[in-house]
This record gives C-alpha cells, structure tokens and sequence, in this order.
C-alpha cells in the first residue's frame, strides 16, 4: 500500500510523455536483461580478445614480480633485449636488442677465464608510452642509458630482485649494490630524514652518486657492453626474461611509495607500468581484482619495422605479419573454471584452459570430441616447462636435515617414507584426468637432461611401495606411524593456498594417502599473501608449489635447491655441500661440454675428476632422490582451447598467454554468439505485465485527479 501511494505520487509529478518515456525505458531495460552477455557494450571498443584471470594483479614491477599472473601482463607492456622465437621455444631472437651478440672472451695469462663481454646495439625510435611521469606527459626515446639505470637497480639490494644471485656474474654487480646502500643508509641519517618521514631518496641521482657498475660500460647513445666476470651461456635466457627491460628511471622516482595523488588510478611503481611494449594499461578499466584492460600502444616500435619474432606460417608458406593486431585485450576475474568453461562454450571468451571437470564431456581420448570440433573449437595439447611439488622445511625438527645426525638420518627416512606413500599416478588419473605427467625428477619433459626412463627410487609404483614406507617409518622411530613421544600417531602440518573450493578436495587427496600409513596431516588453510609469508618465513613444516621454468635449461629447476638461493626460489632451505658443487660445476657449462676438476679423495689426495654436463645434471638429481627435500607431484599438461575465430594461436612453454600474436575474426564471433545465445522473450512478457498490474492501482489515481 505504501509503494502504491509513493507511485501515485510518482506519477502525479510525471507527465503523460514522461510516464511513456518511462515505460518504455523500463521495457527496453528488461530485454536486454533477457540476455547473458556479461559485456554487452565491449564490442562497440574495436577489435578485442576476451580472456579470464584467477588471482588478482600483484605487483607489475618488473625487476620484483615473479608470479605467472602478473608475467601475462608484463610481457606486454615491457620489452627485454631479446626473447623467443614464437615457432620454436628454443630459440632466442631479438626484441629491443639488433642483434644477439656473441661473447667476447678474455683470458689472463694463465689461460683463465678474465671477463667475457657481451656488446649490445639497440634499436633506434623506440619510445616508452606517454605518462604523467615524463615532461609534459609525452614519452622520451630510450638509450642505452636506460639499460644501465634497469641493472644497477636489480644490483640494488633494496629492489629484492629474485634474480639477484643468478646476475652475480656481472663484474662488480654485488660491490656495486654494496656501494648503493651505504649511501642510501647515510642519507636516512641525514637531516632531511630526521626532519621529514616523508623524505624520498631519489634512485637516478643515488645510483650515479654510487659512480659506475664495472660490468656495464655505455659505448653510445644506443649501445652498451654487458661484462661478466666468467662464462655463463645462460645469460641471454635470463635476459629474455622481465627483470631486465627498458626502466625508464623517471617512472620510478615519479611514482615512489611516499607519492600521495588524488587519483584513482595506481600511483606507486609495483602497479604503475610505464614501458615500451605493444600495450599498455588502460588505467580508467584497471580494477587489479575485477577486470584489467590493455589497449594498443599506437607509438610502439614494432607497427613500424617487422621483427623476427612476427612471423607465422600460413598454408606452408611463411606469412610476415604485423603482431599486437588486437585493439584491447579484456581480462575478467573468474574464479571458478567451471564457469569461466561455461562462458568459454557460450563465446564470451576467446580462449580457455580445458577443466579437469569438463575432460570427459569434451575429449574423446586425447582428441576433442565431434560436438566440440562441429562448434568450430580447437585444442592446442601441451607440455609445460613445469614442476609441481610439495615441499619439507629443511630446517624443522621432525622433516629437516638438521645439527643432530642421527635425527636427521630419521627425518630423511621420513620423507622418504611420506614420498613412497603419494600416489601421483591416482592423482593424476582422479583429480586432472590424465592432464598431467609424474614427476620422477624436477626436470620436466623438453629440458635436457630429461631421461624417461628415470625412476626415482622413492616414487608410488604399486601397493608395495606402501610396505617400503612403512618399513621406513620403523627405522625413523615411528612405527605404524606412532610417535613415540605421544603414543600418537604423528602429526604433521601441511600449509597450503586456497583459492578455490577445487584446493581442498585436491590437498585432502595427499593427507589421504600419508593417512594409509598411520600419518596424521592437518592442512593449514591461507589466503595467497598469508600463504607466501609463512613460506618465506619458514613457518611451516610442508608447503605446496610449483615452478615454471623461466628459460629451456635445465640449471633453472636445478639452480631451484642451490643452498645460496635461500629464500628464493629455494624456499625449502635445502643445503647439501655435494649436490652444490655438482651444481655449479655445470651451472656454467654449455650442453654437452665436458669439465675436469681436482678434489681430494678420503686419504686426503689430489685426484683428477671428469664429466660431461649430462653426467653432472644426474649427479644432482640422484642426491636430489635420495635426500628427499621435496615430494615431486606431476608436471603440467595443457589442454587450450579456442574458438575457430582466433588466429595464429600456438602454445609455446616459456609464454604466458602470448595474446600479442593473437587475431580475432571479429564478425565470426559475433555471429556464433548470437547463434549460441538466443534471448529469451518470454520474461519480458512476464515482466512487463506483472509490473503493469503492480503500477495501474497509481496510474488510475493519477488519471481520476488528473480528470
């Protein structure tokens, strides 16, 4: 009664015209809420690729961030000296670099190694995008001065590089950092910061007062010599990496952490990208948790030359084509995949991950059912450069190698026993349908050093791998799995992320099959970030992760249990002196080479070693077998899907979602969906009447007054 008076009242304010108006308004709102499109105004935008993300935008600081979500938009809007090639993951070409150098070696006169020098020439007319940051908002051209300021700030300590250690061959690269935070500790104790908490230290001028980086000599506006102090062929991968891009050091000083802007856009540098890449950000569409939009960057360098990686063949001739063909590029938060399947099959998104749920309906065997190829979807299958794993706190009292020896022989009987127990075939077979390989190594598939015909002697086979573990379990003191300290059966925590309500049924797989052998695991549920604290902070006992490799070598998954690569990636704190000097006898060493060293045997002589590289990679992982710091899960294989109306689409290892390559029949899209999605009327009939006979009781009364 009382919304009808409010109505009525409504009305008598309304004319005749306005209550049509209104009307119709209300009509018009309720067809087009008939339909399910969750964008219905993005196709006015031009030419656009639709895709999801799960977890929300971390950090876009290039030189910090290492996570695979953040690395899908930074591969777009910043640009290394070279990368890879889009046909073949092996391959490094180009990018901001002419050419790639070969290394110039030097030697003393002893015949040792002095300083191998790489000489870089870069492309001219390359400008970073047009940001508050620069002088009147318009981007500058880069030099080779701007390579300079990017690797003294990664040999910054204060920048966390996580690939600080791995550029330590860089003449002079860890004094140089040294030298920056003496400065940067004697300007916090100056007066501008006792009087100012506020104060910023301003990072260009800190690092020239800090004077030269001995590995990094500039030999011209667009040229430069990269300088190592010995052999490391794995350089160049690192560089085709984000670490080391173009920095514009204007950015970074423009957009510090004491910067306060009245604004709604991002304001400090960890989520400001300002590059030189084919897309930047499209700050007014930034929610880093909903939805991130790319727009094409229309004074990017690569509209204007052809580049070697742009290449795709076509009909078995070699078509040169422009790549960054989208005008946007579209992502939603999704965290269910069944839903973002859903919306996949209805056309919404272009591309999509193939859900372990959705295996059955949409595979025949490995190939893609009848139904799915008649709606014109497609399936790339691949291996990824992968490693997931649960991994032991190497220093904790009950799974660590510790002081003590003799507990730490039993805690290594213990993991291996935990090991022995996991069944990743079951897993695989159960929980990804088949969508992944069992992991005998860290080494996936694709590396060198790969043997498929490894077997870790501490990996599930058959029931009597379960007999072998409980044996263990005896001679680590935990017999049936019962501590004896409690007459109890042991108790271990396993700290895990949940994101979805998918985690929980895969990790209660795991504290399932531990539970077969009398050992009780607790799962210590956390958001993302409290996750990584604990991780990082070694507040833990086990921890699940992965690793997806960063270059096609087999040191980047070795290089993982480097004991001086704690805290990262070495998150498990594994220290074992043989597997380290394995481990940097062939970190520098090209494939197939063959290195001889001297050690001393147990009576103290001086013995002559040799080996090859393959030799010296099995060396680690048999170590790796035998200590046990992690328990090796699978590693991933990809089912991608995607509609008939994007081109030149290909699944390469080392890129996240290289959209950039991407094109989009857009008319074909546009009629599929309309095809796949009918509206329904028949709600708006419903609707429209129901809402009429609600309103006539006020639109009677205002006509009677109005008589």
């Amino acid at each position: 009664m009382q919304l009808a008076k409010t109505l009525s009242y409504s009305a008598k304010m309304l004319s005749i015209n306005d209550t049509k108006i209104f009307l119709v308004s209300l009509i018009y709102g309720l067809f087009m809420s008939c339909s399910n499109n969750p964008y219905p105004n993005e196709e006015q935008k031009g030419k656009a690729l639709y895709t999801t993300f799960k977890s929300a935008v971390k950090n876009l600081d290039p030189q910090q961030s290492y996570t695979m979500v953040d690395l899908a938009y930074l591969r777009l809007c910043y640009e290394p000296l070279v990368d890879y090639h889009y046909l073949d993951s092996q391959k490094l070409v180009p990018a901001l670099a002419k050419t790639i150098p070969e290394p110039q070696i030097s030697k003393d006169k002893d015949g040792k190694v002095s300083e191998v020098r790489y000489s870089f020439s870069l492309r001219q007319g390359v400008h970073f995008i047009d940001d508050a940051c620069f002088e009147e908002g318009k981007g500058r051209e880069l030099t080779a001065y701007d390579f300079e300021y990017a690797f003294k700030r990664v040999a910054d300590p204060a920048t966390n590089c996580p690939i600080y250690d791995s550029l330590s061959f860089i003449k002079g690269f860890k004094d140089f950092g040294k030298q920056v935070s003496i400065l940067r500790d004697m300007k916090k104790a100056g007066k501008e910061f006792q009087q100012n908490t506020e104060a910023y230290i301003n990072t260009a001028k800190l690092y020239k007062d800090a004077g030269n980086l001995p590995g990094l000599e500039v030999t011209g506006k667009y040229s430069f010599d990269l300088i190592l102090s010995d052999k490391y062929p794995q350089i160049l991968y690192w560089l085709a990496m984000r670490f080391v891009p173009a920095i514009a050091h204007e950015a970074v000083d423009y957009y510090h952490p004491e910067k306060i802007m009245k604004s709604n856009e991002p304001v400090n540098f960890n989520l400001r990208a300002v590059g030189t890449g084919p897309y930047k950000f499209l700050w007014s569409e930034f929610r880093k948790s909903q939805k991130v939009t790319m727009v094409k960057n229309q004074q990017w360098w690569g509209q204007k030359v052809k580049s070697p990686i742009s290449i795709f063949p076509a009909k078995k001739t070699v078509d040169a084509r422009p790549i960054a063909q989208m005008d946007r590029i579209v992502w939603y938060k999704e965290s269910e995949s069944l839903t973002k399947f859903n919306k996949f099959m209805q056309g919404y998104y272009d591309v999509n991950i193939l859900p372990p749920e959705k295996v059955n309906e949409a595979l025949a065997g490995q190939e893609l059912t009848e139904d799915m190829k008649d709606r014109g979807i497609k399936m790339n299958k691949s291996v990824e450069l992968s490693i997931r794993y649960i991994g032991f706190n190497m220093q904790d009292n009950t799974v660590g190698s510790i002081e003590d020896k003799e507990q730490s022989v039993r805690n290594k009987k213990l993991r291996q026993a935990l090991n022995l127990a996991l069944n990743s075939e079951e897993f695989i077979r159960v929980h990804l349908k088949g969508m992944g390989i069992n992991a005998q190594s860290p080494l996936p598939p694709g590396i060198n050093g790969y043997d498929p015909d490894y077997k870790n002697p501490f990996k599930y086979t058959d029931d009597s791998s379960l007999d072998k573990a409980r044996q263990l379990l005896v001679e680590a003191g935990y017999k049936d799995g019962i501590d004896p300290k409690t007459g109890k059966p042991l108790e271990l925590s396993f700290t895990v992320a949940i994101k979805s309500a998918e985690d929980e049924n895969l990790y209660q797989f795991f504290i399932d099959c531990w539970q077969q052998i009398g050992i009780n695991v607790k799962l210590d549920k956390n958001e993302f970030n409290q996750f990584q604290k604990k991780v990082y902070g070694m507040n833990y006992q086990m921890y699940y992760w992965s690793w997806a490799a960063d270059y096609p070598d087999p040191e980047n998954f070795l290089f993982i249990l480097y004991s001086k690569n704690f805290p990262t990636p070495n998150h498990s704190e594994f220290n074992n002196s043989e597997y380290d000097k394995y481990f940097k006898l062939m970190e520098t060493m090209a494939d197939g080479e063959t290195r001889t060293w001297q050690e001393k045997d147990s009576q103290g002589n001086t013995i002559v070693k040799k080996a090859t590289r393959e030799e010296l990679i099995r060396k680690c992982i048999d170590i790796f077998a035998e200590e046990t710091p992690w328990i090796m899960v699978y590693h991933d294989v990809y089912f991608q899907l995607y509609h008939d109306w994007v081109k030149d689409v290909k699944n390469h290892p080392l890129f996240t979602y290289p959209y950039h390559y991407y094109d989009i029949d857009t008319e074909r899209r546009q009629s599929k969906r309309a095809e796949w999605n009918q509206k329904s009327i028949w709600p708006l009939y419903a609707l429209s009447f129901g809402f009429l006979i609600f309103i006539s009781p006020a639109l009677l009364t205002y006509y009677r007054e109005r008589n």
